[in-house]
């Protein structure tokens, strides 16, 4: 099976994240953080987001299938969403006010929710929680019937039968333990499931772009689909937790979508909005706060751009 290289974030949306003081003989490039340390920002360096190998992983939206059609589909599909989105992104950037037809807004929310369950941070989360899964069905099946008794010690209806049943169910199910490990076919096809649903509470959502002032700009991470509760910003959200959430996505270092649960604003005309320099540091610290292992910018100092408190940079 032929390998190829697929970016874990696309390199034209990194683009725009590029430092504006690149040399004009060089490619331009951004600067790379790692956020992986528990409030520590750890400066890595500075690349081409064009570098064909710069955070890439081989097959990783590949399926297992002889089928060549089939194993490729995902990236096929990734690559033509991307397509259609980088069409769009002068239209927001470059202008101070435009108009997003209703099928512009359907690709945009598309391409926003595809950011979210393509993260790399989604996938290892989702092969953690199926493995975890596994070895308790492991467990379960393969231990001692006292111990499969444990399990099932909340199921009613298990809990009628005989032990001569229950060892029966056992020794059956354990002919499928060799199959429950966590393919990549899995997991790349069941976290693409929720593209859908998350598609359509992203276009139903209230738009905002916001823009910082001068001297200032928006970072992005390798998790770049934010969301915050602004009435309880400690809580675990997710896109539907309350009324009260907040959807922050870095379009470029001077462009960020703001998608609330507020009532939908009517038309097809968005204007920009230019926000105070301590909003863009709360959104910078929650694309910070939302990062798995890097953060992008277009400076090698963030420190003036991101609320700090209890964070330290080197």
């Amino acid at each position: 099976m032929q390998k190829s290289s697929h970016h874990l974030i696309p390199a034209r949306y990194l683009k725009e994240f590029t430092d504006p003081k690149s040399p004009y003989s060089k490619t331009p490039y951004i600067h790379y953080f790692n956020s992986e340390y528990s409030d520590l920002i750890k400066y890595e360096g500075k690349k081409a987001p064009s570098n064909t190998k710069l955070f890439t992983e081989k097959n990783y939206y590949s399926v297992n299938d002889d089928d060549e059609v089939a194993r490729t589909y995902l990236e096929d599909e990734l690559a033509s969403v991307e397509n259609k989105y980088n069409l769009l992104i002068p239209l927001m950037v470059n202008k101070s006010s435009f108009s997003i037809s209703v099928e512009d807004k359907g690709f945009i929310s598309l391409y926003i929710a595809l950011m979210s369950t393509r993260s790399e941070e989604k996938g290892d989360s989702l092969k953690k929680f199926s493995s975890e899964k596994a070895r308790l069905v492991t467990d379960m099946y393969t231990s001692t019937l006292d111990r499969f008794k444990v399990y099932i010690r909340e199921d009613n209806e298990m809990n009628k039968l005989s032990d001569a049943e229950l060892e029966k169910i056992r020794l059956k199910m354990r002919k499928f333990i060799p199959n429950l490990e966590a393919t990549s076919e899995y997991v790349n096809t069941y976290r693409f499931s929720a593209a859908d649903s998350i598609t359509e509470i992203i276009y139903n959502m209230s738009w905002e772009f916001l823009v910082p002032p001068q001297n200032y700009f928006f970072i992005t991470n390798d998790n770049p689909v934010c969301l915050n509760d602004d009435k309880y910003p400690k809580k675990s959200v997710g896109f539907k937790s309350t009324p009260y959430v907040n959807m922050y996505f870095p379009i470029s270092k001077d462009l960020c979508l703001k998608a609330s649960h507020k009532k939908p604003r009517f038309g097809s005309m968005y204007k920009k909005k230019m926000i105070s320099a301590s909003y863009v540091k709360k959104i910078n610290r929650i694309i910070y706060r939302w990062s798995y292992k890097r953060i992008y910018s277009p400076s090698d100092d963030i420190s003036k751009v991101i609320d700090l408190n209890g964070i330290t940079i080197k």
